[in-house]
């Protein structure tokens, strides 16, 4: 029994619901909210070779016409690769793209994402790129050497465990292309699983408000929840979304836009070698 010597009734039952209170309260290690996304054991297990039948119609495919596979893939519609596709010329995202590359060009984002983690590196002065670049994107060195809490809870998953090849997504419940993009990321999941890693990684934003814009999409993908936004820090990324492509050999991309189904089906193929249809 807890005792309250000296202290008023009421005092004395007040000191006793603050220290109930107290003790009810949940670790810090463990969710807030519930989430509509996987468990991240699943993310440091290697991904499994792809089916005979697969392997098989490959060379087939390409053997029949090398030079039709763009045609064929725009043939097939934007629909059956996505639950909420994007549409094959998305002017909605081609706009938020340019604001988003706006933004990047002013530090308000930047400062913002610092500001928050406590980092004393300015994102300017972080890890040098490659010199490979391509259009909306460019080679860095390694992924950081990062390990980030699974939004599920659990314990903190090293971003060189992960499973290679690998997709991360970087994304945010406030960021209006993001809210565009990662159905699509999903989608895109869930026709690469046992081939390809594809993970979302939340990054400074509320749970709460991440856990509810994965329940509207649909989105149950494995999510990383980077609550500083240390990995866009690290990468460079000065607005979102961005997405990293890691190839089996550790080879990392990072595209720094919003990126349609077509573009996404062309860059995992690029950057990582796994093919995808719609």
């Amino acid at each position: 029994m807890i005792r309250f010597r000296g202290l008023p009734a009421a005092a004395a039952a007040l000191a006793l619901l603050s220290a109930c209170t107290a003790a009810a309260e949940p670790s810090g290690n463990q969710p807030e909210t519930p989430s509509p996304f996987a468990a991240c054991d699943t993310l440091t297990a290697p991904p499994a070779p792809a089916t005979s039948a697969t392997s098989a119609a490959a060379p087939a495919t390409s053997a029949a016409a090398p030079a039709a596979t763009p045609a064929t893939s725009a043939a097939v519609p934007a629909a059956a690769f996505s639950a909420a596709p994007l549409p094959a010329t998305p002017a909605s995202v081609v706009s938020s793209a340019a604001a988003t590359r706006a933004s990047a060009a002013t530090p308000a984002f930047a400062e913002a994402i610092v500001a928050s983690s406590g980092a004393t590196t300015p994102v300017s002065d972080a890890a040098t790129p490659s010199a490979a670049t391509g259009p909306g994107g460019a080679a860095i060195n390694d992924l950081p050497d990062l390990s980030i809490p699974c939004f599920t809870g659990g314990q903190p998953v090293s971003l060189h465990d992960i499973a290679l090849p690998a997709v991360l997504n970087i994304w945010a419940s406030w960021c209006g292309p993001c809210r565009e993009e990662l159905p699509v990321m999903q989608g895109l999941a869930d026709r690469t699983a046992g081939r390809l890693t594809v993970v979302g990684v939340d990054s400074s934003d509320r749970r709460e408000a991440a856990a509810s814009f994965g329940t509207d999409k649909g989105v149950s993908m494995p999510v990383l929840y980077d609550r500083d936004g240390r990995l866009a820090i690290e990468i460079k990324q000065s607005a979102l979304p961005a997405t990293v492509f890691v190839d089996a050999d550790g080879g990392v991309y990072v595209h720094r836009r919003p990126l349609t189904v077509d573009e996404l089906i062309t860059e995992v193929e690029e950057h990582t070698g796994v093919t995808v249809t719609r």
